[in-house]
């Protein structure tokens, strides 16, 4: 027999009963209903209990409802599996497929010595404005060992006569150069025939040398290179281009991206002299590349023939080698300033005879 307590009923501590069946007597149901009586004045006498009340009865009728809808969703989804069940066809038979091995690809051995450097190696050319160094560029073209670049640039100045005639490139101006100018292509030997003038699609020359070194920078950080050295086929495509940055006051971003210029031809006179005393690229491209297409007076093109000239050669170590007789930035600057007032002292020479220069001849570089 279990002891019970009621709680309704009791008065003191001891007032405890030991028949169960005390929960069904007319005095313990009659104050059963005095209890729900007080509580029930309690509730209307105080308003917050009374809201309070009706809140926990909405949520327990919101739960109720939540509950009955998560259970008809589910026996939902379980109608519709079980029907998705009987009406799937039979699956068809499984066929084992031996896969294939992955391609394995080889690397062109050629290209490894451009790779595995510290160095960005940069083959580069400068198309300018005149011959005098000190002129303006309007292409530059460069080449690394995965990418190529290439940009016209348009001039503050005019391009001379001869360059005209020599690469079919010209500055056209507006009737009474009001509207504007423009860089076009023209028939060498025959620059005035307007018909035959293509426009050139071209850049500002800050933006343009802003593009230049956009591109190395990500050359550079695509291939994890330490540092960048520029190779030219020529003497004079490091003083221009040093010249020209200074102008368009972009030396110091240059100065921050750049760590040397060299030449190649001093590698060439040194590991090859079988190549003889003429190491122009349009010297080399038929005896070293004889399939290979020429497009002349192109600066990208230029750019890509001294790259596969170095490429064509085949030594593990050419960077290295080439480097043997690098020009820091430093050293370039300075030797290009000297290279530079000569230009200036030629250039004035002609200035008084009838070979005046059309294009304009700045020489940024020794203001410096």
């Amino acid at each position: 027999m279990k002891i019970l307590t009621c709680g309704v009923c009791q008065t003191d501590s001891l007032n405890i009963y030991v028949d169960e069946e005390h929960f069904t007597e007319p005095g313990h149901q009659r104050a059963m209903l005095t209890m729900g009586e007080m509580i029930a004045d309690f509730v209307k006498e105080h308003k917050k209990v009374s809201k309070m009340v009706e809140k926990t009865l909405r949520k327990e009728e919101e739960r109720r409802k939540r509950v009955a809808e998560v259970e008809r969703r589910r026996e939902e989804e379980r109608k519709r599996r079980e029907e998705e069940e009987r009406n799937r066809p039979p699956e068809p038979e499984i066929v084992v497929v031996k896969e294939q091995e992955a391609e394995i690809k080889v690397m062109d051995s050629k290209k490894a010595p451009f790779l595995y450097t510290s160095h960005l190696l940069v083959c580069f050319d400068l198309k300018l404005t005149d011959h005098s160094w000190a002129s303006e560029i309007y292409q530059i073209g460069a080449r690394t060992v995965s990418s190529q670049y290439s940009t016209y640039i348009l001039p503050h100045g005019r391009v001379n006569w001869d360059v005209t005639e020599e690469a079919g490139v010209k500055i056209r101006e507006s009737a009474g150069g009001s509207g504007g100018k423009k860089l076009v292509t023209c028939e060498p030997g025959n620059p005035g025939a307007i018909e035959k003038e293509r426009p050139l699609q071209v850049q500002l020359p800050w933006y343009g040398y802003s593009s230049f070194l956009d591109w190395i920078r990500a050359q550079k950080e695509k291939g994890n290179y330490e540092k960048v050295l520029l190779v030219a086929h020529s003497n004079s495509a490091m003083p221009a281009l040093l010249n020209k940055f200074a102008t368009e006051n972009l030396l110091p971003e240059l100065q921050g991206l750049v760590d040397c210029f060299a030449t190649y031809m001093p590698y060439l006179r040194k590991y090859h002299p079988e190549l003889g005393e003429d190491l122009k690229v349009d010297a080399l491209t038929p005896r070293l590349l004889p399939e290979m297409t020429v497009k002349p007076h192109d600066a990208k093109d230029s750019a890509r023939r001294c790259f596969l000239i170095l490429q064509k050669l085949g030594e593990p170590d050419v960077v290295e080698k080439l480097l043997e007789r690098e020009v820091p930035m430093d050293k370039a600057i300075e030797l290009s300033q000297s290279i530079l007032a000569k230009a200036m002292e030629k250039n004035a020479k002609r200035a008084k005879g009838k070979n005046k220069s059309m294009a304009l001849i700045l020489p940024s570089l020794c203001a410096l």
